[in-house]
């Protein structure tokens, strides 16, 4: 609503592939297997730490996708509500879970701290359009100003918190790449393309 924000294509500009015996049949399915990968204590090499905590930025990015879309499709309040606490829930089951893994590589720890920061970030835009789910079912031309007013005062501040955690964990996964001597690579996905893949199942 009122609010264009670009989506940071973290598949695009973050991952550094590496191999799998597991046959995911797209990226998205992908992301989900890496990220559930580094949480169960699996991953000890750096290339894989780095693609499991890239795999929760993308996951987290597909969730503000959907936020985005469904605003723009003006649905009800309850709808917004439950899809937004669905992924809230998410979001905090994978901070919980990060917070449990152990580092790999050096400047693994900052690294992993950049990435519980970013996801911590998105949860709380999740949260707002828990908030204001009611007002956000309404389309953007009927809005009042108070309803812009509010909806600015609450989530300015997070957009700004959200690219400052962004950036952060952007230099932070540059500078543990360069630590591992590994380059960081585009993949040619978007978080587009793994939105859509998402709705497919």
């Amino acid at each position: 609503m009122k609010k264009t924000i670009t989506l940071f294509a973290a598949a695009t500009t973050l991952l550094v592939s590496c191999g799998s015996t597991d046959s995911p049949k797209n990226e998205f399915e992908e992301a989900q297997m890496k990220s559930e990968h580094l949480e169960n204590g699996a991953v000890n090499d750096p290339i894989e730490f780095n693609d499991g905590l890239v795999a929760h930025i993308d996951m987290s990015e597909v969730h503000l996708a959907q936020l985005y879309d469904l605003d723009d499709q003006d649905v009800s309040g309850d709808e917004m509500e439950a899809a937004a606490k669905k992924i809230i829930d998410d979001l905090a089951d994978r901070i919980s879970g990060l917070e449990k893994v152990e580092a790999v590589g050096n400047i693994g720890d900052a690294f992993l701290e950049a990435t519980i920061d970013q996801l911590k970030s998105t949860k709380a835009l999740a949260k707002a359009y828990f908030d204001f789910s009611e007002d956000l079912a309404v389309p953007d031309e009927e809005w009042t100003d108070d309803m812009v007013e509010s909806w600015e005062m609450a989530t300015d501040p997070l957009y700004e918190q959200y690219d400052n955690t962004f950036d952060e964990l952007e230099n932070t996964q540059a500078a543990y790449a360069a630590k591992q001597d590994f380059q960081v690579v585009d993949t040619g996905v978007t978080i587009d393309d793994m939105y859509e893949q998402s709705k497919e199942d």
